[in-house]
């Protein structure tokens, strides 16, 4: 066994045992997404203007306009859309600062607020799941197509 394997295997029966101990305490089971599942397995050779691109068909339109990512508007669905843009764009190793300029010059700590946004809404409000991981599988389908070994193999979320 590798230590790459067995790394995993220890990860599994901690969050398993983490899960239980959870459930026991609080009632109900949260959502784990490990730095494995999103880090190392997601499309590094995208830039933050191509991320975007999958945003694109999801954006609301207010007054007959599409809405842009980078716009100051705070319409929920906005909102949403741009959180899940910053967990992705963070688990490919963008820097908060890149991030935050992309998404209209926002701070580096307006885009963690996104992240701790992301991790709750992600345990407690199944449409918002539904909503993240149909993003995501477009990114993967479409990764499928440009034969992208690295984000094809991710099939965890």
């Amino acid at each position: 066994m590798t230590a790459e394997e067995y790394s995993e295997k220890v990860e599994r029966e901690l969050i398993e045992n983490f899960l239980k101990a959870f459930y026991e305490k609080v009632g109900y089971y949260p959502t784990v997404l490990t730095r494995s599942d999103l880090e190392e397995k997601m499309v590094n050779n995208l830039s933050l203007e191509e991320l975007s691109s999958y945003f694109e068909p999801h954006l609301p339109e207010v007054f007959g306009k599409r809405l842009k990512l980078s716009s100051k508007v705070r319409v929920r669905e906005l909102v949403e859309l741009r959180q899940m843009f910053c967990t992705i764009a963070r688990s490919m190793n963008f820097s908060l600062k890149t991030i935050g300029n992309f998404l209209g010059k926002r701070d580096h700590t307006t885009i963690i607020h996104s992240l701790r946004t992301f991790a709750n809404l992600m345990e407690t409000d199944p449409t918002y799941k539904e909503k993240y991981i149909k993003i995501l599988n477009e990114i993967k389908e479409d990764a499928k197509y440009r034969n992208s070994p690295t984000l094809v193999s991710n099939n965890k979320v």
